[in-house]
């Protein structure tokens, strides 16, 4: 798939634009910026129309030289046609102008406080071109400046006092993230209505934003204002809420709408969109671009998260639903409340990873990580065994706990001599009779409390087994298929050796049962699991639906640019033009979806239907 990214605005210069430079030929046109900050700059938007459909736009990053002039190889580059210019964005005059992405092939690192050029040019057109607007009165725009060329960059001339309107995006680290996605798509549909600005100041009823907020008076008045960057970091509040704009001022360069919950800070990132679109709008035609193309663009998916013969779901910490907060948990598992708990990559007794818990005074420096059985009853009178292998320093502090509801029992206590547990062996619950009337299954990791010592724990493997290995009607036959999976092509079977698979079961050997949650069975004619060994499944996935602003989009970002933008625009065909631009933006969503069929995996079997 392309690269996508979260990208954040870092220097730009989008009002007061009173002049058109054509771009053609031998004429290239340039603006220079000064980022504050060091980042990687993925792309630029510039304020553009074109007058012709062949040939196309192009952009490209330079340094400059001690004058300020463009100078040197292209850092990065991208390019744009004058079709989509035209018919996608409906740029065709001065007075349909707007600011027009162009994506950079490859992304180049910029430094805080060094001056770079943002360069435009054409190629393939012949009598008609495409302009870039700028400021001829008074650029505001104080680090940097606009130049002109007239030789293809061999040289060039400083036009002092002007500045072309532009936007230098980019980002730290490369993340998939739906608003940026969701903004690429608004500058399409709502065109120079739709805004992107940075907070000044603000109230729990106002924004202020000398740079963004000029139109005329109530000009924004019923359009939706949403925060969507929290510029502290910490995603906290504002961030996410929206509300109607009720008044917009344009001496105050403000507006006004019902109260959030905290004033936005200087610095926080808002969008105003028309009075016809909201934020919910645009997601969900995101998602409806991904559930259009479900089957078609199909993702390698791998989970080790089960266990043969194992009662106990993720026994071995592989899957995880979130991680980095100090509250996270692996998947299928519950913790205290008080301690702090997260993922752990350094310290670990599986192949990726192990729990982390750390006691905290809220818990008197105690805390437990437990896990029940759904279908405990149907153990009842058997023989139980539980094991987990733990890693802590702490002495007769951590112990393994496994309870029936009427009976309870314990391990010896860990050691603190690291993994795996007690004098070299795991800690261990063995061979425990279930009562017959039992009220719960439950495998404990219980940490005792103390009154002044944190104790943290890593915890790698947790193993729950009933009945005899002896007995085939003991082993356990069928397994939940993990969640994600349309369909799975391999399944392997853990070594001897922990965290090697060298056993691929033969496909016949398994397959998938359709109930109304997916089984993965095992044919009992052919093959015995080897209890407590991991299985490997791999498999396919389709690219998951995003629930957040800063949720991942797995798809190709063309196509889903070009589905939203077609399905938004399907809302209002009342004119030629708008009819016009629908079905430019059809045709290219209905060609990218063709292409995005991905080949199913050799002896793939269905565990979604299509």
């Amino acid at each position: 798939m392309a690269e996508f990214y979260a990208l954040l605005r870092y220097e730009s210069y989008t009002t007061g634009d009173d002049s058109s430079q054509q771009i053609a030929s031998a004429g290239y046109s340039a603006q220079t910026f000064t980022p504050v900050n060091t980042h990687w700059c993925r792309r630029v938007t510039v304020k553009v129309y074109s007058e012709t459909v062949s040939g196309r736009l192009n952009a490209a990053i330079y340094a400059v030289d001690a004058s300020g002039a463009p100078t040197g190889p292209i850092l990065a580059s991208g390019s744009i046609s004058n079709v989509a210019i035209r018919s996608g964005y409906g740029a065709t005059s001065a007075a349909t102008a707007t600011l027009v992405p162009i994506k950079f092939d490859s992304p180049v690192e910029v430094s805080g406080g060094i001056e770079y050029a943002i360069v435009c040019w054409e190629t393939g057109c012949s009598t008609t071109f495409p302009y870039w607007r700028y400021d001829n009165t008074d650029g505001a725009y104080s680090r940097g400046q606009r130049w002109r060329s007239t030789n293809r960059g061999i040289t060039w001339s400083v036009q002092t006092g002007d500045d072309h309107l532009f936007e230098e995006w980019g980002g730290l680290e490369p993340m998939v993230q739906c608003s940026t996605l969701r903004h690429d798509i608004a500058r399409i549909v709502e065109g120079p209505d739709f805004i992107i600005g940075t907070v000044d100041s603000g109230t729990t009823t106002t924004i202020v934003d000398a740079l963004e907020l000029t139109a005329a008076d109530n000009t924004y008045k019923g359009r939706q204002v949403y925060i969507y960057y929290d510029a502290g970091g910490a995603s906290a509040a504002p961030e996410g809420e929206k509300g109607r704009i009720s008044a917009s001022d344009q001496s105050d360069t403000n507006i006004t709408f019902p109260a959030l919950t905290i004033a936005p800070a200087a610095g926080d990132l808002y969008e105003v969109h028309t009075k016809g679109l909201i934020v919910a709008d645009y997601n969900e035609a995101i998602n409806a671009a991904h559930r259009a193309a479900r089957f078609r663009h199909k993702l390698l998916k791998v989970d080790e998260s089960l266990m043969f013969s194992n009662l106990l779901s993720n026994g071995a910490f592989e899957l995880w639903d979130s991680y980095g907060a100090d509250t996270a948990v692996a998947t299928g598992w519950a913790k205290s409340s008080a301690e702090l708990s997260n993922r752990e990559t350094s310290l670990i007794w599986g192949k990726k990873y192990s729990m982390k818990l750390v006691t905290v005074s809220g818990d008197s420096y105690g805390g437990s990580l437990s896990q029940s059985v759904a279908n405990y009853a149907r153990h009842r009178g058997k023989s139980a065994t539980a094991k987990a292998w733990v890693f802590t320093s702490a002495t007769s502090r951590v112990r393994l706990k496994l309870t029936d509801g009427v009976n309870t029992w314990y391990s010896d206590y860990h050691d603190g001599e690291g993994w795996p547990g007690y004098n070299g062996d795991p800690l261990e619950v063995e061979n425990k009779t279930i009562a017959d009337n039992p009220t719960q299954l439950t495998v404990s990791i219980e940490i005792a409390t103390h009154a002044s010592v944190a104790v943290t724990v890593r915890i790698g493997r947790v193993e729950l087994k009933c009945g005899s290995v002896d007995v085939a009607a003991d082993y356990i036959w069928e397994y939940t298929v993990p969640s994600g999976f349309i369909a799975i092509s391999e399944v392997w079977q853990e070594s001897s050796v922990h965290n090697e698979y060298d056993f691929l079961l033969p496909d016949k050997w398994w397959y998938i049962k359709p109930d109304s949650t997916r089984k993965l069975v095992f044919d009992k004619r052919f093959w015995t699991p080897e209890p407590g060994y991991r299985m490997l499944i791999k498999g396919q996935k389709k690219a998951t639906e995003p629930t957040a602003d800063t949720s991942t989009i797995e798809l190709n970002e063309e196509y889903v640019k070009a589905y939203a933008v077609w399905q938004l625009l399907l809302r209002d065909m009342s004119t030629e033009e708008k009819r016009a631009k629908a079905s430019y933006w059809g045709a290219l969503a209905q060609d990218l979806w063709r292409r995005l069929d991905t080949p199913w995996l050799v002896n793939s079997k269905m565990v979604e239907v299509m």
